[in-house]
């Protein structure tokens, strides 16, 4: 019988740790502290798989018998990619940004295993926000919710201010990608990663639903 390596997420976002565990399984969280700033001429793809490779490595480095996974997600707007507000005011810019606009959301996913080697990808898709004033954007960024998540959203619905995106389609992305199922969601991994070692054996296969970037 096979024995599994102990599964890290190298991420201390709620999300994803959810995911994880609507997914039914026993993992511990040790986030990486990696830097998230873009490098110069960097392009948004490159950008989420280079930091979720360097946050995958990070963590591994100090658990190399793990399986190690991390991810990172960027918003991109008329080629800029929109990283995490700095605070409050910022959050309400960026979300008039992206009122009534299309934008994409890059996902980059890295999985390190116990053998040192590392697979990553990326998988994009389109959003579409509908029209919303800056009443309703700062309401929202008063919440809180915005700080951590790349261009302040994340695909949800506003806390008590109703839904201000139409669902996400997704749209030309690197590789096939593999989609499988955490509860309701849906989630979409690019197939350089769900083609690692251990990935069956951690991750179901086949599923429908709503896609939705990790």
């Amino acid at each position: 019988m096979t024995i599994l390596p102990s599964l890290i997420l190298a991420s201390a976002s709620p999300r994803r740790a959810n995911l994880l565990t609507q997914l039914g399984l026993e993992f511990r969280i040790e986030p990486s502290h990696m830097p998230e700033e873009v490098l110069p001429g960097e392009r948004p793809e490159g950008h989420a798989e280079r930091l979720s490779r360097e946050k995958a490595l990070e963590v591994w480095a100090g658990n190399r018998t793990s399986l190690v996974v991390a991810g990172d997600t960027v918003v991109v707007l008329d080629g800029e990619i929109l990283g995490k507000p700095s605070d409050q005011e910022h959050a309400e810019t960026m979300l008039l940004a992206l009122s009534g606009r299309t934008h994409i959301v890059v996902s980059g996913l890295a999985l390190a295993i116990p053998e040192g080697e590392l697979y990553s990808g990326t998988e994009s898709t389109e959003v579409t926000f509908r029209h919303f004033g800056l009443d309703e954007a700062r309401a929202y960024a008063a919440t809180g919710e915005p700080m951590d998540k790349a261009g302040g959203t994340r695909p949800g619905p506003m806390p008590r201010r109703g839904n201000p995106w139409t669902r996400p389609e997704p749209m030309g992305s690197r590789g096939s990608g593999v989609r499988w199922s955490a509860g309701s969601e849906v989630i979409t991994t690019p197939s350089s990663v769900s083609q690692s070692p251990f990935f069956s054996s951690f991750f179901a296969g086949p599923a429908t639903g709503t896609s939705s970037g990790y």
